[in-house]
């Protein structure tokens, strides 16, 4: 099979997009050829049938002028020989500007999208689209039809797995969190209920929040984050720390306890599975993830925008005898391996993109 993919980052450092390196290696390593079009080209260590052409992003190309260099490198795409599909991920953008180049050629698209934000691209996609892929049901905001399917996420198990055998063996206490600092990810909940388990309980864990604040709108949320922690007394125990690339962030999760994130249903944050992949909890509010959690959804997932209901699930986390602790890791941990490992989102994903290049096919010999 060859391949053509739509996408915004081709970067191993990147903090945000570093994994997608991952996802085409694990795609090459089954298809013929995979042709990557992005928006924004690093340093990536890929597989030699793998061919990269970047909009220019990371040269401040202009806007239309990237829209120019997109339809031209479709162009080029086609013109090399025959692609069986097109794989735009969380770029249905860029599905819509490629959309009549590749209909004239016969080349079906399918798109990736997981986000609470229902764009015009998105809904625009639909309409171009063989087929639509997401993580979870939460994940996409439109109705759910039979144009969509449900393939989970994928997470590299190897990479993002428990601290080796020969590391030295520690119990870390730290509360963590990982991410933008942006008010849609309502981290001013998380500190709040590191403040009523100081007052109510007398439990004083550390809390890092390790990530950037993009933007001015960051920078004045990340202001009202250090202010709202002096308000409360908990200043000490609320570490700010700079986001790190991709390849760092094993270690990070490794670091902690367990992970805290407040990000309502319909987020789909994959630093959650990435936590739990490294054996790390994940104490969330995403309902989406219920399922993952299993049994453990009592302790692990608390009522959505509630503080206290958090304060409580952290207490109970903490105080587990170390043994069902670590019975709990692994047990996060397996769930991940089975169900959301990369391997097996690239297996569901050939299969939907076969599936459409087979019906495309038949409806042109028709």
């Amino acid at each position: 099979m060859r391949l053509l993919i739509l996408n915004l980052a081709v970067d191993d450092r990147h903090r945000a997009l570093g994994f997608t390196v991952g996802w085409i290696n694990q795609i090459a390593a089954t298809a013929e050829r995979v042709d990557v079009i992005t928006h924004w080209r690093g340093p990536a260590d890929l597989a030699p049938n793998v061919f990269v052409q970047s909009l220019g992003a990371e040269e401040r190309v202009a806007k239309l002028a990237r829209v120019w260099r997109l339809l031209r490198a479709v162009n080029r795409v086609l013109r090399a020989g025959p692609v069986d599909c097109c794989f735009a991920h969380m770029a249905p953008q860029f599905a819509v500007l490629a959309y009549p180049q590749l209909r004239l050629a016969n080349v079906p698209i399918v798109t990736w999208y997981a986000h609470w934000h229902a764009s015009v691209g998105l809904r625009l996609s639909r309409l171009v689209s063989d087929a639509i892929v997401t993580s979870l049901t939460t994940s996409y905001p439109l109705k759910l039809t039979s144009q969509v399917h449900v393939i989970g996420q994928g997470i590299d198990t190897n990479v993002f797995a428990p601290c080796c055998k020969g590391d030295p063996e520690t119990e870390p206490e730290d509360l963590l969190y990982v991410g933008r600092l942006a008010p849609t990810k309502r981290i001013e909940i998380l500190i709040e209920a590191l403040a009523i388990l100081k007052s109510r309980f007398g439990l004083t864990p550390a809390l890092r929040l390790v990530g950037d604040a993009p933007g001015d709108a960051g920078a004045r949320y990340r202001a009202q984050l250090v202010s709202l922690s002096t308000r409360m007394a908990v200043e000490d125990q609320v570490h700010f720390e700079p986001g790190v690339d991709h390849g760092d962030l094993p270690a990070v999760y490794r670091s902690a306890a367990a992970l805290l994130n407040a990000t309502p249903t319909g987020s789909g944050d994959k630093v959650i599975l990435e936590s739990m992949s490294c054996g790390v909890p994940a104490i969330l509010c995403n309902a989406g993830f219920g399922t993952i959690l299993g049994e453990h959804s009592a302790i692990l997932l608390f009522k959505d925008g509630d503080p206290a209901d958090l304060a409580d699930k952290i207490r109970a986390f903490l105080n587990l005898p170390a043994a069902e602790r670590r019975c709990l890791s692994e047990a996060v941990r397996n769930s991940i391996q089975q169900h959301y490992s990369l391997e097996s989102l690239v297996s569901r994903l050939l299969v939907v993109c076969s599936t459409v290049a087979r019906s495309r096919r038949r409806s042109r010999v028709m």
